[in-house]
């Protein structure tokens, strides 16, 4: 090989490079941006006060069914907002989490 044809390899080389160098680095920024909304969201669900039925029983590992049947039946402390739907305080749920759910009581 001679000089000029090895130059031009490497040339090359350097440019495929830098150009997966560049595409590398868009898609670790699209990666930060994404988990800086991600722990934006986490954020802002640990400062709420309440969780809806849904978020409980998640984190309760229970259905929603059960978890209403609970705030119905007065076994869960929940308040009822305007819309009707029952929100749960979060400090309740993390009790819950820590002593366990209550059972429903079988007609």
């Amino acid at each position: 090989m001679n000089c000029e044809m090895n130059c031009n390899m490497n040339c090359q080389t350097e440019t495929a490079n830098g150009l997966l160098t560049d595409a590398v680095l868009v898609i670790l920024t699209r990666i930060e941006e994404q988990n800086l909304q991600i722990l934006s969201r986490l954020s802002l669900k640990a400062d709420r006060k309440y969780l809806s039925v849904e978020e409980a029983a998640e984190r309760l590992g229970r259905s929603t069914w059960t978890i209403r049947q609970l705030c119905n039946g007065s076994k869960i402390q929940a308040v009822k907002g305007e819309d009707g739907c029952w929100r749960i305080p979060a400090d309740e749920v993390s009790k819950l989490e820590e002593g366990g759910v209550p059972r429903l009581q079988r007609r």
